[in-house]
């Protein structure tokens, strides 16, 4: 659905003679990643608002989002498969963040957010065969993960210190999230050698 958007759009711009014909493919790109990051983010929001989390789903997201374009994961072979799942982890996000909020828990996220922090450390940036990152990118990319891992994680520390517990909420729930990616990533990897 959202590679078709993409393309009805790069095609509505080639047509007009905003774009050239040579960069549509480029252009179909841009519009697939912008339109999917607002997808994820419109659902992130719908299912904080329904559940009562919003500002929490929200944060959740920002630091997911910025985490994953650096450290990577697993990714589905199709479209469809992708939305779902996708749909499914922050639906799923969005009902721990209304759990956390409810029982006033501290523990648990502290510990997701330890062990999602190990695995980002460990494993990022995992890269896909689509988009293999040269031996430059790999240490750039690992270096970029691991700060903003550790700021995500420093961001928890100062939410519970300040008792802004939604903060630490979704911090952890965002590494966590992440380090699941790279595990499953890293397992299809493995399959795939």
């Amino acid at each position: 659905m959202i590679s078709r958007l993409s393309d009805f759009i790069a095609n509505a711009l080639c047509k007009s003679s905003t774009i050239g014909e040579s960069d549509k493919e480029l252009y179909v790109y841009g519009f697939f990643v912008l339109l999917s990051q607002v997808f994820s983010f419109l659902m992130t929001a719908l299912f904080g608002l329904i559940l009562g989390t919003l500002w929490e789903s929200i944060v959740f997201y920002i630091m997911f989002s910025t985490l994953r374009s650096y450290a990577g994961g697993f990714h589905a072979s199709k479209e469809s498969v992708c939305t779902v799942c996708t749909t499914a982890a922050l639906f799923i996000t969005a009902l721990i963040l209304s759990w956390f909020k409810q029982s006033g828990s501290f523990a648990i996220p502290f510990c997701m957010l330890v062990f999602g922090s190990a695995v980002v450390y460990l494993l990022s940036p995992l890269d896909s065969e689509d988009k293999p990152l040269s031996f430059d990118e790999l240490l750039d990319y690992r270096r970029r993960s691991r700060i903003i891992s550790m700021v995500i994680a420093v961001i928890a520390v100062i939410g519970w210190l300040l008792n802004l517990p939604g903060l630490l909420y979704s911090a952890a729930t965002s590494v966590f999230l992440e380090s699941i990616l790279l595990f499953l990533g890293e397992v299809s990897a493995q399959k795939k050698r």
